[in-house]
């Protein structure tokens, strides 16, 4: 109960507690180390300030240990990942202000704020530590967290070049020079561990789960691997990583760049290579070193897919049976795009009919138009999702196993 008092002769209410003060005025003050309690109320008032009004900026004041308190970690990483999505998601601008200590990740939430509106008092102190990690329970448990760690550091450390260059992390070697200097500066690398497959010429297979046939065999010069959690679905075919091992006496600093044409799993393995990518890892003469060691950790990064002298093509698959049913494959997906949605022009209803993901980079449909086919698909890249169109893609006397140039790259 609010209880009037007087000044003078008027009847005044006493003035508001220091928190309603706050979020009269749009301010979110992050006082506290980063832990789940705290994230929950700071996404909240994020997102009530964003339905009250959509264009007054919010003000994050910052004094925050991060997620530990006296070296000892009291919150996960992920608490400060939730609030910088969300900062990105909610449409007010967000000035920052640091009025005490923006460490750790309460850096990366500082560097966070509008372009131009990052601030810090006098003495205040900002500092970017290292994440802490707890390795617990049996050996396998203790290996993936020390990798989970690892990761966090490199999504860290990407966010925060980004926020602070307002360039893509991939463009920063640009700004450097020195070999040193760019291998610091992969963008988002990951850790993971590697091994390889054996085939009778060293070459990948023909029968991969993405269903390219004897092109997901020989292209990029057979340097090419089965993934598993990068496979995502199907989606992942085509992509293009570069993946270094991390035994230095054994490995280049370049590492190898592969291209993403099967399905496969491993022992705790994110790829599977042909025995042709797996030997350029290492460095000259010590190839069967690097093969006895059967599984190696490793550090990669997704790359552009570059595929100098070739345009896109739309292969029709060797399953297709003209004219009922058309099954079609692409082929030389460069760029760093993922092909979401496939879909066919039928000229008599005027409108586009879509293509079913049959398997990895496969797409079908039956009873196909008789009449030259227009394609078109969703690619979702660095510029977000866009349509790419190839008019009279595909002949309409198409025969099963032959490839159609589109006159399209993707870049």
């Amino acid at each position: 109960m609010v209880i009037p008092y007087t000044r003078g002769s008027a009847w005044e209410q006493p003035p508001p507690d220091l928190a309603s003060y706050l979020f009269k005025n749009r301010i979110v003050y992050l006082g506290m180390s980063l832990v789940p309690s705290v994230t929950e109320l700071i996404l909240a008032e994020f997102l009530y300030l964003q339905y009250e009004d959509e264009e007054k900026p919010i003000y994050l004041y910052i004094n925050s240990t991060g997620t530990t308190k006296g070296g000892e970690k009291l919150g996960y990483e992920t608490e400060a990942f939730a609030i910088y999505d969300v900062m990105g998601y909610v449409k007010p601008p967000i000035f920052t202000l640091c009025v005490g200590n923006a460490w750790g990740e309460a850096a990366l939430l500082l560097a966070a704020g509008s372009k131009g509106n990052r601030s810090a008092l006098p003495s205040s102190t900002i500092m970017i530590k290292q994440p802490i990690g707890r390795f617990q329970g049996q050996a396998t448990d203790v290996d993936l967290a020390r990798k989970e760690v690892k990761n966090v550091k490199a999504e860290l450390l990407s966010l925060l070049l980004i926020l602070s260059y307002g360039v893509h992390i991939w463009l920063l070697p640009c700004l450097f020079h020195g070999a040193t200097a760019c291998n610091m500066l992969l963008p988002r690398l990951q850790y993971s561990s590697a091994t390889y497959y054996g085939s009778p010429d060293c070459l990948g297979t023909p029968t991969g789960a993405c269903g390219f046939g004897e092109y997901g065999r020989t292209v990029n010069d057979a340097n090419v691997a089965g993934v598993s959690r990068l496979y995502k679905n199907g989606t992942g075919c085509g992509a293009c990583y570069q993946v270094r091992c991390k035994a230095p006496q054994l490995c280049t600093d370049d590492g190898v760049n592969i291209v993403a044409t099967d399905y496969g799993e491993g022992d705790n393995t994110d790829f599977i290579l042909s025995t042709r990518a797996y030997a350029r890892m290492a460095n000259p003469n010590m190839a069967l070193q690097l093969f006895a060691y059967g599984v190696v950790d490793v550090e990669y990064r997704r790359i552009s897919c570059r595929f100098a002298g070739y345009n896109i093509m739309f292969k029709v698959h060797e399953h297709s049976r003209f004219p009922e049913y058309l099954a079609i494959v692409i082929l030389y997906q460069g760029g760093q795009n993922d092909i979401l949605t496939v879909e066919i022009w039928q000229e008599d209803c005027k409108e586009w009919i879509g293509m079913r993901r049959a398997y990895g980079a496969v797409w079908d449909m039956p009873n196909p138009p008789n009449d030259y086919i227009g394609l078109r698909f969703q690619v979702s890249g660095s510029a977000g999702l866009t349509w790419v169109q190839a008019t009279n893609a595909i002949p309409n006397d198409w025969k099963a196993g032959v490839a159609y140039d589109s006159s399209i790259q993707l870049t």
